[in-house]
Formats: structure tokens, C-alpha cells, sequence
């Protein structure tokens, strides 16, 4: 086998990976604040405090869905202009609606607000993004590996009895 050097710019920091981790962290936060506050909504609280407990989470909602939803909603942005569908335009569409049915439903003192389920689904389509990216560099990285043991060459038996190596290129039907 033939020895690599490492390189660098093959071994960069995946940016990608960093923004999906970055993301879930945002997403889940909000989501664990929201639920811990739609808990005591669904527990018995009314009027007011319920009133404060939405806004709160209606506040609370908005970085995760900017931040964590960003992801989901340039993809969406970038099929749409080129006029195409793909899953993220109806996460990102759902999510939004989500949002905003609630954030009528607090504006208008309903009993009703759903900022945990718009927040608590991107924290887990996070998830799933997250670990469908980490298979997919996995799977990349081991046919990169497989391929560097590829062979560059063979040794052949020229007319004359002497062996030579040549390259995979250059090599034909009927060489031996």
C-alpha cells in the first residue's frame, strides 16, 4: 500500500456539519423552553398567565425558527426560484404557518398556540438532516478510501519475456 499525506484541504472542518449541529442546539433549546412552558398552559393556566406564557414562547420561537428554520427555508427559497419542489418547501411552509396560526391565537387570547410543535418539528427534521449527513459523509469518505487503493498500474509480460509496469491507461485488450 502506498502511503498518503495528509492533507489539509481534504480534511477541512465540514461546514456543514457545523451549522446542523449549531442549528439542532438552537432548535432544541427553544423547544425544551416552549414545552416547559406549554406544560403549564396545558396544566390549568388561564387568562393572563396563559396570555404571558404564549407570548413567551411566541418570543422564544423566533430565533429557533430563524436561525434553525434558516436551513430550511433558503433550501426552500432556492427551489422555488428555480421552479422546483422539494421536502424542504413544505417544512418550510408548515413551520410558518405554525407560527403564525399561534401567533394569532395569541393575539387574539386564544386558548390555543402551537410555537412547541412548529420549533419541536424542525429540532427533529434537525436531527434526522443532522445524521443523514453524517451517514452520507461516512459513505463518502469510505469510497475515497477505497478508491485511493484502487491500482494505478499493472506489471506485463511483453512479447520479448521482459515485465513492465504501465499505467492503467495505457493499458489495452489482449496485454498480458
Amino acid at each position: 500500500y502506498q502511503a498518503h499525506l495528509f492533507d489539509p484541504e481534504i480534511h477541512e472542518k465540514d461546514k456543514t456539519l457545523s451549522e446542523l449541529i449549531r442549528a439542532v442546539a438552537v432548535a432544541g433549546f427553544a423547544a425544551g423552553n416552549i414545552m416547559l412552558l406549554s406544560v403549564s398552559v396545558w396544566s390549568g393556566a388561564e387568562g393572563p398567565t396563559r396570555d404571558l406564557f404564549h407570548w413567551l414562547s411566541g418570543l422564544i420561537a423566533i430565533p429557533a425558527l430563524a436561525f434553525a428554520g434558516g436551513i430550511y427555508f433558503r433550501s426552500a427559497a432556492n427551489a422555488l426560484r428555480h421552479g422546483r419542489m422539494n421536502m424542504d418547501v413544505p417544512i418550510a411552509v408548515g413551520v410558518s404557518l405554525a407560527y403564525a396560526m399561534s401567533l394569532y391565537e395569541t393575539i387574539n387570547h386564544g386558548e390555543h398556540a402551537y410555537f412547541d410543535a412548529s420549533v419541536s418539528l424542525l429540532f427533529f427534521l434537525l436531527i434526522g438532516r443532522t445524521l443523514d449527513h453524517v451517514m452520507r459523509e461516512r459513505a463518502r469518505t469510505a469510497v475515497n478510501g477505497l478508491s485511493r487503493l484502487a491500482a494505478r498500474g499493472a506489471v506485463v509480460l511483453r512479447d520479448d519475456g521482459i515485465r513492465e509496469y504501465v499505467p492503467v491507461a495505457e493499458l489495452a485488450p489482449g496485454m498480458r
